[in-house]
Order: structure tokens, then sequence, then C-alpha cells
């Protein structure tokens, strides 16, 4: 479980990362936003937020700003419940 944790995290974070890059350079195919929370609520959002402080990318918009920390709290209790439940 925490190896699948860990590689969503990873593609969310490459994910997010690819967006900035692509609105550096005005690119016309950027990645949507609801693509980028939808990411983060599936398991991401610690790859999302980690992304969003460490380039500076959405971190003003506030279904970023309040979202993915909302989300990263989902993520925490789904994985803590799961832990206690099946392996405690």
């Amino acid at each position: 479980i925490l190896a699948l944790f860990a590689l969503i995290n990873i593609i969310s974070f490459g994910l997010t990362i690819a967006d900035k890059k692509k609105s550096i350079i005005n690119q016309d195919k950027r990645i949507r936003e609801s693509y980028l929370l939808f990411w983060a609520i599936a398991f991401g959002a610690a790859g999302v937020m980690i992304a969003m402080f460490l380039v500076r990318h959405k971190t003003l918009k506030w279904p970023f700003f309040f979202g993915v920390p909302l989300a990263l709290i989902q993520n925490l209790l789904v994985l803590w419940l799961l832990y206690i439940n099946f392996f405690v």
C-alpha cells in the first residue's frame, strides 16, 4: 500500500512540475486544474503540495490553497484507517 501511495505521489508531483514548465513557456496544452486536483484527492496530495510550494505553482488559487491540504488530510486519514483495520 505504501509503495502505491509513493508512486501516486511521484506521478502527481511530476504532473504539477510539468504544468509549471508548460506555463512558463506559454504552451497551449496545459494540464487541467481539475486533473491535478483529481490526483491530489486520489492519494497524491503530498506530491502536489510539495511541487506547489517548491516551484510556486498554483499557490494563489483557492482550490489548491485550501483543497490540496484538505486532500492531504483525507489521504492520511484513509491510510491510517487502512492501517488500523487491516494491519493491527
